[in-house]
């Protein structure tokens, strides 16, 4: 006893008529050429942009939390991820649909409705491809810009508006600081930038050894309205529950870098046998914190440090 239609494959009921429930064809007939045509659309129409739009939707969102679990942004993985939610639902009410149709329909899927479907198939793989594409240009454009441009003499960033001279008695060890953290190490988080990272010559004054570095963290959708001020109070309180907590911390006047106020604190933190100073200032703009923290063994060290940002300029983009 035949156990599936030989016109449409279909799976035959244990009580069943002289004729198939799904294509109508009666069972004891042979198939022809037309059903085994039938049987092809029907297998080949399993994978159609019902399908495709699911795959898409769920890559989408496995890829939007990958990406936020990198950058320690949830907030941004609901963002992202919600657009591949939206088409996931969508694909799925579409198979549904699609199967529920399959099943009432006595008629094959015609040659002409099958090519619409790879037609809509391609267009929505050849969309997302350019999509990804223009995402990842955008993404690389926005991290250029954030980088800002260092020469010998000068670290120039338009997109933040400041320029900051690198003048004699001063090392770029820029490269040294992003791969090592150097003297920026109080575990900053995976979505901050080592922007610039300056020492002192002892060559040139060996009492005003000093370091100054540049920093921009990027901003959460929900910590998007926070100030300075905000920051360095977070920042502070970290600092207090680590075993080298810092003494001495003193809340300074804002200080005007380049046309922008900066909040600014000073404290000490131990160093090796002895101890350092360190004052840091704290701006917000464009959905980032921008930090600069200056390290110093001596007042010479800090005096050293403030002159060079009493001469940071501002830096308009084209």
């Amino acid at each position: 006893m035949r156990r599936t239609c030989p016109h449409c494959a279909a799976v035959l009921p244990p009580v069943r008529d002289a004729y198939c429930s799904d294509c109508g064809n009666c069972i004891d007939e042979p198939p022809t050429d037309a059903d085994s045509g039938s049987q092809g659309e029907r297998g080949a129409s399993s994978f159609g942009p019902a399908t495709l739009f699911i795959l898409v939707g769920v890559g989408a969102i496995v890829l939007a939390v990958f990406m936020a679990v990198i950058r320690r942004d949830w907030f941004e993985a609901v963002g992202t991820g919600g657009g591949g939610l939206v088409l996931t639902i969508v694909g799925l009410f579409w198979h549904k649909r699609a199967t529920s149709a399959k099943r009432t329909s006595d008629v094959a899927i015609s040659g002409t409705a099958q090519k619409a479907r790879v037609v809509v198939s391609a267009l929505c793989v050849s969309v997302l491809v350019a999509g990804v594409i223009y995402w990842h240009r955008q993404d690389a454009h926005r991290r250029a810009a954030v980088a800002g441009v260092r020469s010998k003499d000068e670290y120039r960033n338009a997109y933040f508006g400041f320029r900051v001279p690198i003048e004699r008695g001063w090392q770029d060890v820029t490269e040294q600081a992003r791969r090592h953290g150097g003297m920026l190490s109080d575990e900053k988080p995976a979505n901050s930038a080592i922007l610039l990272a300056l020492a002192r010559d002892a060559s040139v004054d060996e009492m005003a050894g000093a370091s100054l570095g540049l920093v921009a963290e990027a901003l959460s959708a929900k910590d998007e309205n926070i100030t300075g001020a905000d920051y360095l109070k977070s920042y502070l309180l970290q600092l207090q529950q680590r075993d080298d907590a810092p003494r001495a911390v003193t809340h300074e006047p804002q200080l005007n870098i380049a046309g922008v106020a900066f909040d600014r604190v000073s404290l000490r933190r131990p160093w090796g046998d002895g101890e350092i100073g360190m004052t840091i200032w704290v701006n917000t703009r464009r959905n980032h914190v921008i930090s600069i923290t200056g390290s110093y063994a001596s007042e010479s060290g800090r005096k050293a440090i403030e002159d060079l940002l009493g001469r940071v300029t501002n830096e308009s983009e084209e």
